[in-house]
């Protein structure tokens, strides 16, 4: 019996731990200014709904999913099925908010871009991250300092948070390290289901011994 104990009580244990998980994968993100890119003559707007630049394949613009696993290292990002969002000319503010589909305990919000000097294109000096879980009320906004440089190639910076939220808000004022346009290969965020309440936790020990207990008899 008491490696039926033994057993009963590290299964409890295990249930109440999780590792971290990038919780973006999968999610639905919505934009405040669909991006443009090179005065409207390309697009990537995830959606594959425009025809621009002598390509009228249904879909071919829409590689540029922010939450897909895919970033854009190196090479040309102005051709069909780049990886790329972009925003280009005015306006370049943009307000991206993902929807996690639920809570999570968020512990890192990660942005990758692409920099490209001969097109002018470079990445968001700053941003503004909040968090909410209605959708409706968000919590004080921090600013995030990137520290993107102008140099041609991926960028990447990761941002250590504490919050709990389904809803994930960066707010972007069109400011870029250099260049008139500024781009995006991907948003990762790090995150866990949270901890069930003390009671709750209690109330699943106090289960898990009345089970023991039971097969004891």
């Amino acid at each position: 019996m008491r490696k039926i104990t033994t057993c009963a009580l590290a299964t409890i244990g295990l249930a109440m731990t999780a590792n971290a998980a990038n919780v973006a994968l999968g999610s639905t993100y919505s934009y405040s200014e669909l991006p443009r890119f090179s005065g409207g003559t390309h697009y990537f707007d995830d959606s594959g709904s425009v025809n621009h630049d002598g390509y009228t394949t249904a879909g071919a613009f829409d590689n540029g999913d922010l939450n897909d696993g895919v970033i854009f290292t190196t090479g040309n990002p102005v051709f069909v099925g780049s990886p790329i969002v972009a925003w280009d000319p005015t306006p370049k503010a943009a307000v991206i908010t993902f929807d996690l589909g639920a809570a999570y305990d968020i512990t890192e919000v990660k942005l990758d871009s692409f920099v490209r000097t001969d097109f002018a294109l470079g990445a968001p000096d700053d941003y503004e991250l909040s968090f909410s879980s209605d959708n409706i009320t968000y919590g004080a906004a921090s600013t995030v300092t990137t520290n993107f440089t102008f140099v041609t190639g991926g960028k990447s910076h990761a941002e250590t948070v504490s919050a709990q939220a389904r809803y994930v808000r960066l707010s972007f004022d069109g400011d870029s390290n250099g260049g008139d346009k500024w781009g995006l290969t991907e948003v990762s965020i790090e995150g866990t289901i949270p901890a069930p309440e003390p009671s709750s936790a209690a109330l699943l020990g106090l289960g898990g011994l009345a089970l023991i207990l039971r097969r004891r008899k």
